[in-house]
């Protein structure tokens, strides 16, 4: 179909990807609400807008991760991004603008969890996963390593809900996501464990990974 950004009349395609700002490598890709502006995270750290309508031209940038983007999220109606990297930061971004609006603190601070990604040289995991309640975007979950899953409440900035080594002590979180349609308060995530857990944030939070049994509002299955 063809390329973002696109190549002009006198500009060949090799030519064009590499000066454009995402020639460094493209980590992370949400589309906006109506299709037609595109967010994207990259290895240079940067969160573009890429404005579709515009032959996909970088419209705004962000550079407020230390290190490599690698989740992201849009809010329903486009009301806020949010992106994680590699540095362990967790940030809440407006759309348009891709000013940062906060830094989202908390989620996987535990002692036991940080033995399990501290050879990142960060205090906070790195979130491999991040999705917004479809009928609520005041609430954001991420998933990642130390096989934990959290759940930010935004309008407070704090952290509602978190089960610390879901996916095993020294495991990884891959995806979260809400129930679509469903109640805000119930939440699905996978890991590199091959256990698909359920999650009620109206069951408080849980710990500790491993076996079947309900615990902390956690059903899991292999």
């Amino acid at each position: 179909i063809g390329q973002v950004p696109a190549a002009g009349a006198a500009t060949s395609a090799a030519a064009a990807a590499a000066s454009s700002p995402l020639s460094g490598g493209i980590t992370a890709l949400r589309f906006g609400a109506d299709s037609k502006r595109m967010v994207v995270g990259c290895l240079s750290r940067a969160v573009h807008v890429l404005d579709l309508r515009q032959q996909g031209a970088v419209s705004r940038t962000n550079v407020d991760h230390r290190g490599a983007v690698r989740a992201l999220a849009v809010a329903p109606g486009d009301a806020a991004v949010a992106s994680a990297g590699d540095a362990g930061q967790l940030l809440l971004h407006d759309f348009r603008a891709a000013a940062r609006l906060a830094t989202l603190e908390g989620g996987g601070g535990g002692a036991a969890d940080a033995e399990s990604y501290g050879r990142h040289g960060h205090p906070h995991p790195v979130r491999r996963s991040l999705a917004f309640c479809p009928s609520d975007a005041g609430l954001l979950a991420a998933a990642g390593d130390g096989g934990a899953v959290a759940l930010w409440e935004l309008r407070s900035r704090s952290l509602r809900a978190e089960w610390r080594a879901l996916h095993g002590p020294a495991g990884v979180a891959t995806g979260v996501c809400f129930q679509g349609g469903g109640s805000p308060d119930v939440m699905f995530s996978v890991g590199r464990d091959r256990r698909l857990c359920v999650l009620d944030a109206r069951m408080g939070s849980g710990g500790g990974g491993g076996g079947d049994e309900d615990r902390g509002g956690v059903a899991g299955a292999s």
